[in-house]
């Protein structure tokens, strides 16, 4: 299983993207955004082994994202 953090907390998170997306999720949606996007930057980065480590735990990640209920919105804003 892949690695992600979020905020403990109930509260709805405003989120704005690079790629143009803006929306309110909950809490762990916020953190598989913030952290599908960290994994997708640094899978292009040195060294090699990082690079490689981070691009498996994106692909981990977004497979359990496609299991949430909120996956319109973690696809929109990392696509």
């Amino acid at each position: 299983a892949g690695f992600f953090m979020y905020p403990d907390s109930d509260a709805r998170f405003e989120v704005s993207c690079p790629n143009q997306y803006t929306g309110t999720v909950s809490a762990e949606t916020f953190g598989l955004i913030t952290c599908l996007i960290a994994y997708s930057n640094l899978s292009f980065d040195e060294p090699e082994g990082l690079a490689r480590r981070c691009a498996e735990q994106f692909y981990l990640v977004r497979d359990y994202a496609g299991e949430h209920p909120e996956t319109a919105e973690i696809y929109a804003a990392v696509d």
